[in-house]
């Protein structure tokens, strides 16, 4: 299998954070019909012959990238640390947009942060200040929401109550559509 193919894989799988259906992944990677599954084992033996510290789940007609569970007690050991922390600025960047926005798909989330939020996203999850769940309208997306747990932190029973719900929103809204958004510069602070 081509070694450039098998590295966009990997890069595409890291990258997605969740499990990717091999039709998508030959889409994404213009492969033909049947090649993905190939493609997958290759990179699953690549990872097991240099001892990676990710690894791959692979179930029926999809596949994710994973910590190999080898990795388990160090990881276990900074998520310990992560929770006892207080939410770094990227944090709470990531619970603002959801908290604002919601529902709203990773894939939304990481266009407005400009970067990749999916270990963000599983801190926020492990804290239980958002919750996760299935788009109805596409089955292989997770739609994020402010939990109920954060809401009774912060006081309030829905995102309407946030200070200046309304101007935020808006803005994300023609941030997610490409518009112009006004300065929020300049409002008075309440």
């Amino acid at each position: 299998m081509n070694k450039e193919k098998v590295a966009q894989l990997e890069a595409l799988l890291f990258n997605y954070g969740e499990a990717l259906s091999l039709s998508r992944i030959e889409k994404i990677l213009k492969l033909k019909k049947g090649e993905a599954e190939d493609l997958v084992q290759s990179l699953q033996v690549s990872l097991e012959e240099r001892g990676s510290g990710l690894s791959l789940i692979i179930d029926k007609d999809k596949a994710q990238m994973v910590t190999h569970p080898d990795c388990a007690p160090i990881l276990e050991q900074i998520v310990k640390a992560e929770l006892k922390e207080d939410l770094s600025p990227a944090a709470l960047e990531t619970l603002a947009i959801i908290t604002y926005t919601a529902p709203i798909p990773r894939s939304q989330i990481d266009y407005v942060r400009g970067v990749n939020s999916s270990f963000i996203i599983r801190n926020l999850l492990l804290r239980g200040l958002i919750d996760r769940e299935t788009d109805s309208e596409r089955k292989n997306i997770y739609l994020y929401s402010p939990s109920f747990e954060l809401y009774q932190h912060l006081g309030i029973s829905s995102s309407k109550e946030l200070p200046e719900y309304e101007n935020f929103s808006q803005a994300l809204e023609k941030l997610q559509s490409g518009e112009d958004i006004p300065s929020l510069e300049g409002r008075e602070e309440n």
